[in-house]
Order: structure tokens, then sequence, then C-alpha cells
């Protein structure tokens, strides 16, 4: 089955990025939109895995489980790459963390459980991009761009600055509780996610 770990967003935050996004959706009809289900920050992305693997995944989100929960808002509208102000391919929500380099500090602890436990198990690296992938960024997928026609060239899309002035993303501070393991599948309607194991962090900041 295909999984990956992340920590999910509170289910009011999931609804005030749907709706802040609406008018980059009318505008944009050809972007590839996150579900209000997908909105959640990536860990750890595992791909299709067997019941071996699972168990290894299971063990390793005990390294969060004496983490504190994390509090959050958000910064603004992000592209990658970055740099590339009208050929970009994802757009994202930026988090901001009250404690800088919370949900970094997360993320690691949870990757190198994960690569300790597949070790243990006699298996190979579950996440491919640990520990030399793209630096780790706190953020929140909203859309992907489609490919230009032909490969190449620009695709015409709007600069950051045009994308923030559109979006009205949630204002405020909320908290992110538990670290999950989920598995999606990918149906006509998009992907849908379950729940096969969660930690709790200890406590609040």
């Amino acid at each position: 089955m295909r999984c990956f770990i992340a920590l999910p967003l509170p289910p009011e935050v999931r609804d005030g990025l749907a709706r802040g996004g609406s008018a980059l959706k009318a505008r944009l009809p050809r972007l590839r939109w996150t579900s209000n289900e997908g909105y959640h920050l990536t860990l750890a992305f595992l791909g299709e895995i067997g019941e071996r693997e699972i168990t290894c995944a299971r063990r390793s989100l005990t390294a969060a489980a004496a983490e504190t929960a994390l509090r959050f808002g958000f910064s603004g509208l992000g592209v990658f790459p970055e740099g590339r102000s009208s050929s970009w391919r994802v757009l994202y929500a930026r988090c901001a963390e009250r404690l800088a380099g919370a949900s970094e500090r997360v993320h690691r602890l949870v990757n190198e459980a994960l690569a300790e436990e597949a070790r243990r198990a006699g298996l190979g690296p579950l996440n491919p991009e640990w520990p030399n992938g793209r630096p780790f960024s706190p953020h929140i997928t909203l859309a992907r761009a489609p490919r230009p026609e032909g490969g190449g060239g620009k695709a015409g899309l709007p600069s950051p600055a045009e994308l923030n002035a559109l979006a009205e993303l949630p204002q405020g501070e909320w908290t992110i509780g538990r670290c999950v393991l989920y598995k999606s599948e990918l149906r006509p309607s998009g992907s849908v996610y379950e729940v096969i194991d969660a930690v709790a962090f200890a406590g609040r900041d």
C-alpha cells in the first residue's frame, strides 16, 4: 500500500485554506488542487510498502511522542522551484512556527528512527529522500502545475506576489498535536487518506 508519515492540520485550518484559495482556483483551473483531506505537513513519503515496512513505520512514530505539540500559523504563499516566477511546479502555503525549527526536529527524529528500524529489520531505506534529499521546509502543498506542452518553456503562471495578492490564508495560530502514519488510495475523484497509526505529542508549549 502507498504510505507516508505526516503532521495533520486541524479541520478548521484545512477548511480555511480551501476557502482562502477559492479565488486562485477560479483563476487557475488547470492546476491540480489538493483536497482538504490532503493538507498535511509531510515528514516521510514511503511509497508502495508491505507489512514489514509498515511495522517499521509504526515503530518510528514513537520518536515523536516525547515532543511538544507544534504551534503554527501561515506567513504567505511560495512556489517550487523558487526563482521561477511564471514556470513554477508547486504552490504551497508557508508555515510559520512559534518555535522555529520545531517541525524540522520532528522530521529529523522520525526519519532517524525510520532508518534505524529499517536497518534492524534488514530492509533498505524506507524514505529515499533521507538524509540526502531536499532540505526540510515546513509547508502545505496547495496545488501542482501541469508541465508546459512540448516540455520546457514558460507556463504563464502568476508570480508569487500575484498569488499572495489573490489568496486569503487563515489568520491565527493553531496546534498540531500528533504524528500520523497514513495510507493513500488514488481514486477517480482524487486521493483518499486513511490513518494506519498515530502518536500524540507529549504536551503543549
